[in-house]
């Protein structure tokens, strides 16, 4: 129709194409969505609505004895969502009017993410010109809290017949502002209204207002925010020398070779733990739980629940035959039955035939509370003085800080917020058990720590650990959110799986699983930094306070991991860092790619670009200034070795045309008003080893056939990181046999006890090494064979050797070497056992009307030591990169003021999808690089890489301090994580922001 009609009647039409379809849901969606039914949908975000309201479209509505047409208009759709259709009505046509000669309609949406996501304010505004003058005006706004459109006529009909210029923005701008607060007047909750929408619905008008006078300037309207399709490029050195005495450079290993489970992935044929056919006679159980934030428990009414249609009874504290006590320090229960100190924590089970059945009736279960004052937020844990550790933990060198502070040029105190973090894994926690004879029972589970999850499941029914089995083939994803928290509704699953005697399995929905495991701690860092005059870093004195929620988990591990990385890759001489875990009423957070660290690497990265300001010094110059180098003590008092910091420092700013893309941003920003870019810099230097001494150890498995295949069983689970390719290939390697020999079975407690967690970007380090010590064992034992028939094949030296009576068979262990734990009485210790070291370069575009960014490109370098397998590094290397940049600048946690999270599902949300990668991205393994003493010279890639995206929080904060200083606004600002298109916006501070 646009290409057939002339373009004076098709400017509606092209605008629903330009400016809506991109915008509006995802292609999966729009293939089977229609206008109508977006229309019809009872939310008040609907992205059409004002679009019709707009352009005057009309409904045709029929029913069996007559037919009506409706003009669409706002008061179709109220606020209270009432359908405007009549029971035994249907539409039957949705009419849009050709547009007039002279007419515009233009369509903007801003929402927590580019795309597939709600409205946080949508706008349609259709203009008409006679004689150079407006002739007719609409102005429709959706998102807000009014209904599925909300029209301003008022301020529609004070434009007509003037115009289009400065007066006419001006005059407009007002009378929204009037129109909008009049309009807000009337709810019922006037604060259901942000400051970020009321300065929306004026924003998004000036960009209407520039966007028509383009269009009658030039006969175009502007192509802004149209971006190239996506690129990049991934390079790793395709001959590199292995330099580990294990392992030497063979044919399969160090090279690309695909995930052992890719073709599986793909065509969906990779079986997870719900996929599993049920048992007959197997049961489903939806989990209760608590819906309050803190409270004893008055009553639990179960009677209705059970009489539902397939419910076979509840299980609840009364249930367990071991101990309903668990946690680290006793401080978490399997089922609770006295008090609940978060929204989420598990009170029973409904256990049904079906999990349809179970969810119903596990609805219907009646929980009667007396409430509690709750804790809600880090501050008022620390006025509370709410800590899991009342004394701080403390790490610090070099002078007193009065002495150290007294000899600095310039001292700076600040605080930063850094929010917390959903682990979102594509399959949520999963648990399948299954009661065997004598006590028995078989787990399957989604879990990273088989371990945790038997010594939950052993103690709940008071039986030996040998009598349980935790079997996991793969997990859809994990991020350390299946390290501890499997046990919350797998151990309960147990427990009714005991009781009545039939295989139970317990899936939990998305909304279940963010409300009942936590996530990543959020954390407040205060600081109070020393510096000279020219740029170096002196003197700081930190303060780590993280949101633990309700039980202790991992907190402690979790505050330790910032404090020890606090310092990133810099060398300041005077340093005090003290840590402490909150206790708050949220559900218990846990561990999460990196724990804290990111939070700290954030936080010094950001004290460095305010000294950069303060000094009017670039920032990537105070960074080298201030670079650890070789021999560099740490604050926990490691030395530094084989330190290639500037190494990836200099590749990256090489590669990514760092210098010369600084003065085309700057060229940039000097010609563009309301678009803002900034390209920043950031290193990471990151400790790799578990900071608990204990779980640096792994056991393998190694069984060889006498048809000459070999099987491998170690602790580590297979999550998508490609853990079980690696070891694959080092077996291979090691045994000197091609990778198709090679098999990898379940990972099974009953073939690998007491395995560490999977988890920290060791697993491969630990397990590996575990893996080659048996076969070192088993190359051994075939050596004489061997040196006899040096020209025989592997399967005759393998028969030989079963005909000699030679075991084929070994047990392989590895602990990793030179650990010491740091001595918290001297602040001395070497945790790790390397570091990884890296840099990235990112670009971003900023709108300043709206807040809405796009990275235009991030360039990775990574020190990856010798790659086992290129290709699955750097898939964790962009993995990584794309997590942290959800963490710094989309996903945003929200809770109420009771407690209750009100973010819960993809629909509020909002993790980085297709549209949010870098428009170029380019992801590099340092060249050359080794790193003696590990398994086969590599390095752990997993979380080091996420703490780089902070070079897209400093890019946006560096383009925003672009527009406030356009805007004649002070150039230093708190900035907070994640940078929301709201914080981006409201952090830009000029005139439109003034009126809201």
């Amino acid at each position: 129709m646009v290409e057939q009609l002339p373009e004076s009647q098709s400017a509606l039409y092209k605008s629903i194409l330009t400016d809506v379809k991109p915008r509006f849901a995802c292609r999966q969606v729009i293939n089977v969505a229609s206008l109508v039914g977006n229309l019809l949908i009872p939310v008040g975000q609907s992205d059409l609505t004002p679009v019709c309201v707009a352009a005057g479209a009309v409904l045709s509505l029929r029913s069996v004895n007559k037919s009506r047409s409706l003009l669409v208009t706002d008061k179709l759709f109220p606020a209270d969502r009432k359908s405007f259709l009549a029971d035994d009505e249907v539409v039957e046509s949705l009419f849009f009017p050709h547009s007039a000669q002279g007419e515009f309609i233009r369509f903007y949406k801003q929402g927590d993410r580019k795309s597939v996501t709600n409205s946080i304010v949508n706008a349609a505004y259709r203009v008409q010109f006679t004689d150079s003058k407006v002739s007719a005006m609409n102005i429709v706004y959706g998102g807000l809290p009014f209904g599925m459109a909300k029209a301003f006529p008022q301020t529609s009909q004070s434009l007509i017949g003037r115009e289009w210029n400065e007066k006419l923005l001006e005059e407009g701008v007002a009378s929204l502002t009037a129109e909008l607060n009049s309009a807000t007047s009337d709810l019922k909750s006037p604060d259901s209204l942000t400051s970020y929408q009321k300065t929306l619905v004026t924003s998004l008008f000036y960009k209407f207002y520039s966007d028509v006078a383009e269009k009658l300037s030039t006969g175009k309207f502007p192509e802004v925010g149209q971006y190239t399709a996506i690129k990049g490029k991934q390079l790793y050195d395709d001959s590199p020398v292995a330099t580990s005495s294990e392992v030497s450079a063979a044919s399969h290993c160090f090279k690309p070779v695909p995930h052992r489970s890719a073709d599986l992935h793909v065509t969906g044929e990779a079986t997870y733990v719900d996929d599993m056919p049920p048992y007959a006679d197997e049961l489903h159980m939806a989990v209760v739980y608590s819906e309050v934030a803190h409270a004893k428990i008055v009553s639990i009414d179960t009677s209705e629940a059970i009489n539902v249609l397939g419910v076979r009874g509840y299980v609840s504290a009364e249930d367990v035959p071991g101990s309903n006590v668990c946690g680290l320090i006793g401080e978490e229960r399997v089922f609770y039955n006295e008090k609940v100190e978060s929204v989420g924590q598990i009170l029973g089970g409904i256990v049904a035939d079906t999990l349809q059945h179970a969810q119903i009736a596990a609805g219907l279960v009646k929980v009667e509370y007396e409430k509690l004052p709750p804790i809600l937020t880090i501050k008022d844990a620390i006025s509370a003085k709410s800590f899991f550790n009342p004394q701080p933990m403390m790490l610090w060198k070099g002078k007193d800080m009065a002495e150290a502070f007294s000899g600095v040029d310039m001292v700076m105190e600040g605080e930063m917020e850094i929010g917390g973090q959903e682990h979102f894994y594509m399959e949520p926690q999963v648990t399948r058990c299954v009661p065997k004879e004598n006590g028995e029972i078989d787990v399957f589970s989604s879990t990273q720590s088989p371990k945790f999850m038997q010594d939950g499941v052993g103690k709940a029914l008071g039986i030996p650990f040998s009598k349980t089995n935790i079997n996991v083939k793969r997990l859809g994803g994990g991020f350390g959110g299946k390290s501890r928290k499997p046990m919350l509704s797998g151990v309960p699953a147990a427990v009714a799986a005991n009781k009545f005697r039939v295989p139970v399995r317990c899936t939990l929905e998305r909304k279940e699983d963010m409300v009942v495991t936590g996530g990543r701690d959020p954390a407040l860092i205060k600081y109070k930094v020393g510096y000279n005059k020219d740029g170096r870093i002196k003197t700081l004195d930190a303060e780590i306070y993280t949101d633990a929620g309700c039980t202790l988990d991992l907190a402690i591990c979790i505050v330790q991991k910032a404090m020890y990385h606090l310092e990133n890759c810099y060398s300041i001489e005077n340093m005090r860092v003290r840590g402490w875990a909150c206790k708050t009423n949220h559900p218990s957070n846990t561990a999460c790619r990196g724990l804290a660290a990111p939070h700290a690497v954030l936080v010094i990265e950001n004290i460095l670009e305010e000294v950069s300001v303060k000094l009017n010094i670039p920032r990537h110059v105070i960074q080298q200034l201030n670079f650890c180098r070789e021999g560099h003590t740490t604050v926990y008092g490691q030395v530094v070795s084989n330190c290639t910091l500037e190494r990836c420092y200099n590749q990256v700013v090489s590669d990514s045309d760092f210098v010369n893309r600084q003065q085309a941003v700057k060229q940039f920003n000097l010609n563009n008003k309301w678009r803002k870019r900034g390209i920043e810099l950031t290193p990471i230097m990151y400790g790799i080893a578990f900071d608990t001494l204990l779980l640096n150890q792994a056991t393998s498995l190694v069984h060889i056939y006498v048809d000459g295949s070999v099987l491998i069983t170690h602790g580590g689970t297979e999550m998508g990181q490609g853990i079980h390719t690696k070891l694959i290939q080092l077996a291979s390697n090691s045994l000197g046999i091609s990778i198709d020999k090679v098999h990898l079975q379940d990972v099974s407690t009953v073939t690998v006890p007491n395995s560490t967690v999977t988890a920290a970007s060791v697993n491969t380090d630990i397990n590996g090494g575990a893996v080659l010590n048996a076969c070192k064992k088993l190359n051994k034992r075939l050596e004489v064979f061997k040196q006899k028939m040096p020209n025989a094949s592997w399967e005759e030296w393998v028969t030989s050797a079963y005909v000699e009576r030679v075991s084929l068979s070994a047990q392989g262990f590895y602990s990793t070497p030179g650990l010491v734990p740091i001595d918290w009485s001297t602040s001395k210790g070497s945790p790790y056992q390397y570091y990884v070291f890296g840099a990235a370069v990112s670009e971003v575009e900023i709108d300043c009307l709206t807040g809405h960014h796009q990275v235009l490109r991030t360039d990775v370098v990574v020190d990856a030591g010798v790659s086992i397998n290129p290709a699955i590094d750097i898939g964790q290397i962009e993995g990584a990169f794309i997590q942290g940049y959800g963490l710094y600048c989309l996903e945003e946690l929200q809770f109420d003021e009771s407690g209750v999270m009100t973010t819960v599902g993809p629909a509020t949300y909002k993790i980085p999808l297709v549209d949010n990668i870098p428009r170029e991205f380019n992801v590099s393994l340092l060249k050359n690089s080794s790193n003696p003493g590990n398994v086969a010279s590599s390095k752990g890639v997993g979380e080091a890489p996420l703490p780089l995206a902070v070079s897209i929080f400093m890019a946006i904060k560096s383009a925003v301090r672009s527009a406030r200083k356009a805007s004649g606004k002070d150039e230093s600002f708190t900035f907070s994580s994640p940078c929301t298109p709201e914080r981006i916006r409201m952090s830009c501070a000029d005139q439109f922001i003034a009126t809201a």
